[in-house]
């Protein structure tokens, strides 16, 4: 049986460094088609853009032409939009000069808004899908030298309610003074390498368990063999205390949907439930190599791409312990603020995480600010360490998009609490230098 996909979205893009702002618009509209016949995963997607001459190139059926008829409208008069950005930007800057420590500022902000039909002729379903982030980064002059802060959010999830852009940013600038007037005074230091407790700030580091957990537990990845979770099914790996799903309908999940690109419903499927290797995210086709059934993780980067299993808002659940004890292991430990993947091998689950916005802890008291953190470990060992989750969770929005077999990058979110872990493989330099 054929399926379709059609979407008509449009993204804005505003950049402020300074000089002014640069926009980056995009616009997308079109359909595609599979075609089955083949073994599971090995259907023809075939494709075009919208308008087109009803039933051109794709021979649509009508039910098809009358759902996604809407969708080829002429789009909308934009420099609105334009403005309202652009007069955000400003407002955010004037607010941002009368503070302590008058940061230089960069100001990202995104508007995201997309329609989609998806399915099978008898079976469609259609979803729209609205967000709008805010990511500011601060570098401030002090005296032991430039610090450089971020801090993301986005309008929509239950942390913001009806938060207004506006307000959020002033939320960010006071998120940017706290932790300025909490690091300003400590020395940058470097860090031999060597074996130590690390702190995952809530929201900001969720990244570890998206690409730790999430990427070896998509289908496709699990039928091909070559995932070291994979083959741990059913398996405990972890304390009980640890949960970790992907919930495309969670209420913090900004990025999230009520229908997948192939008109699944969002399913919240646990990848670790209660320490135990559990779920995995299936699209169409890896569900039926698997034998078993779609739980809505078939995602696409537009209509011109056949939807693979992929992640959408990966969740740590909240665990038994107070944050403030989670946050004060007794001797030596790193506290990371936010995190970038260096890389994770699928099958044997080493990784390499580069840790932003470090210190250097003394039984829970810094004493110290580290930049470029870099964390090693292996998969299974790392989920071994973790001897607490607390129950702050926050969630996080920024980062450049997931890639994945040329798809990338796909909007994502994470959610999490601080989460500790022991016996990593830990060091730093200052200014990122003997990286390895």
């Amino acid at each position: 049986m054929s399926a379709y996909f059609a979407e008509r979205r449009e993204t804005l893009h505003l950049l402020d460094s300074g000089p002014g702002p640069e926009f980056t618009r995009g616009r997308y509209r079109g359909i595609g088609s599979s075609r089955g016949g083949g073994a599971p995963g090995r259907e023809t997607w075939r494709y075009r853009a919208l308008p087109a001459p009803a039933g051109a190139d794709l021979d649509l059926p009508a039910a098809v032409r009358a759902a996604t008829g809407a969708l080829a409208e002429p789009w909308p008069v934009t420099y609105a939009a334009e403005d309202r950005l652009r007069d955000l930007a400003q407002r955010i800057r004037r607010v941002a000069a009368g503070r302590d420590g008058s940061p230089e500022l960069v100001v990202s902000l995104r508007d995201f808004d997309q329609r989609v039909v998806a399915g099978p002729a008898d079976r469609l379903t259609d979803d729209h899908r609205v967000f709008q982030t805010v990511n500011l980064s601060a570098t401030y002059r002090g005296p032991n030298g430039p610090l450089t802060l971020r801090r993301d959010s986005a309008t929509g999830g239950a942390e913001t309610g009806d938060l207004r852009p506006e307000d959020i940013a002033a939320r960010l600038l006071d998120e940017l003074d706290r932790a300025w007037h909490e690091v300003r005074g400590l020395p940058l230091m470097t860090l031999d390498r060597g074996r130590r407790t690390v702190l995952l700030s809530p929201g900001g580091c969720a990244l570890f368990f998206h690409e730790v957990c999430g990427h070896p537990l998509e289908g496709d990845v699990v039928e091909s063999g070559t995932s070291y979770l994979g083959a741990a099914r059913g398996k405990a790996v972890c304390p009980e205390w640890v949960t970790v799903v992907d919930d495309p309908g969670a209420p913090n999940a900004v990025f999230g949907y009520r229908f997948d690109d192939e008109g699944h419903p969002a399913t919240a499927v646990p990848l670790i439930e209660a320490g135990t290797v559990s779920g995995v995210l299936h699209s169409s086709a890896s569900a039926a190599q698997a034998g078993e059934a779609p739980n809505g993780h078939g995602r696409r980067m537009s209509y011109l791409y056949p939807a693979v299993p992929r992640q959408a808002h990966t969740r740590i659940l909240d665990g038994p312990f107070a944050a403030d004890d989670v946050r004060r292991p007794p001797g030596e430990a790193v506290w990371v603020e936010r995190m970038r993947v260096r890389h994770v091998h699928q099958g044997s689950g080493a990784f390499s995480f580069l840790g932003l916005e470090g210190l250097l802890l003394h039984d829970g008291v810094p004493v110290g600010r580290l930049t470029d953190v870099v964390i090693n470990g292996d998969g299974l060992s790392a989920l071994r360490g973790i001897s607490a989750v607390a129950g702050d969770s926050r969630s996080f929005v920024g980062g450049g998009g997931c890639g994945k077999l040329d798809q990338g990058p796909l909007i994502v979110g994470f959610e999490q609490p601080t989460v500790r872990i022991d016996g990593l493989d830990t060091y730093a330099r200052q200014g990122g230098q003997e990286l390895r």
